[in-house]
């Protein structure tokens, strides 16, 4: 705040009630903090303020200025002699501007964040355009963000969860997960970030991965995998343009049986009772999107796993 303001509180205050002097309210519009006070007023119009009763407060105001009657300066302890200048005490008034400057402020994180988050439920994949015209479709149970002021300049976004990803030429474009990073200059490449492993597949383009203390660089049909935190391992893909869940089929490499479930459940309303199984076990396969018949059957069948519908939307697995 600006040298000519004694107090921050009181200032801003008195600025609400209208009670600067011409001297100091052309101080505060040339400083550099008045179009930040003057756009939180501006944008908080619609902010739900504390109901105000003005006619009690009122009464209360006139009650209290008629216990000092029409004392003059020199009555109350003043040193000046102008019998004429009377004390006009509003304490209600300050309190009020004080309040609101205080709701003003309170709501700064909100008005001014500019982070954009996108996020999928379960069966639910979204294309989003990003700023720079890029696009990413995400995939089920998935989280992105980035900060719109900045994407421009820096294109940096994170992950939680799937995405295939289109991105336009330009600087370089990095997706930040839990687990590394992936930079790109211009590029189609797919990213699954899940709590137990990081999977990157490139379709086009070159796409940089770092993933702990190691950097790889895929080529256009080339991909990297890393599970549980092990290193990156590097494998070549099938000739196809974009991955297989934007197809509507979930495709499973060497993952144990717990993460089939959980990617079942991404894709479907169920709950999987695994009690009698051994959810250890490595999978490999597929399974559809829009048949939960015929996905139970593909993941289970070949690990020699019963399984039994109970209502709609519950599943028991048992060993056959």
């Amino acid at each position: 705040m600006s040298e000519f303001i004694d107090n921050t509180e009181n200032f801003l205050a008195k600025w609400l009630s209208g009670e600067l002097t011409d001297e100091q309210k052309a101080a505060f519009e040339a400083s550099e903090e008045y179009p930040l006070y003057k756009n939180i007023i501006e944008a908080t119009d619609d902010i739900s303020r504390p109901a105000f009763d003005l006619n009690q407060k009122y009464k209360a105001q006139k009650e209290y200025n008629l216990s000092f009657g029409t004392k003059t300066v020199t009555e109350i302890g003043s040193n000046n002699q102008d019998k004429t200048k009377v004390i006009r005490l509003r304490p209600w008034l300050y309190a009020a501007a004080a309040a609101a400057v205080v709701l003003f402020l309170g709501a700064l994180p909100f008005l001014f964040d500019s982070t954009v988050r996108i996020e999928t439920s379960i069966a639910e994949k979204k294309t989003v355009i990003l700023p720079d015209n890029s696009s990413v479709t995400l995939n089920a149970q998935s989280v992105l963000s980035y900060d719109k002021k900045r994407f421009l300049e820096d294109r940096n976004l994170q992950l939680e969860g799937e995405g295939f990803f289109e991105v336009e030429k330009g600087s370089t474009f990095t997706v930040t997960t839990t687990q590394g990073k992936i930079k790109v200059l211009g590029t189609k490449f797919n990213v699954v970030d899940r709590k137990t492993f990081l999977n990157i597949q490139c379709f086009e383009g070159r796409v940089q991965v770092n993933s702990g203390s190691e950097i790889t660089v895929l080529s256009k049909g080339q991909g990297t995998s890393s599970k549980h935190g092990s290193g990156l391992e590097d494998y070549e893909l099938k000739r196809e343009k974009k991955p297989d869940w934007m197809s509507g089929v979930t495709t499973l490499n060497n993952l144990p049986i717990s993460e089939v479930i959980a990617a079942l459940k991404r894709q479907y309303t169920i709950s999987i009772e695994t009690s009698g199984i051994d959810t250890t076990r490595i999978f490999k396969g597929f399974f559809v999107h829009n048949n939960l018949e015929s996905a139970l059957q593909s993941c289970f069948d070949p690990m020699n796993i019963d399984y039994e519908r109970v209502g709609e939307n519950k599943i028991v697995l048992t060993r056959k």
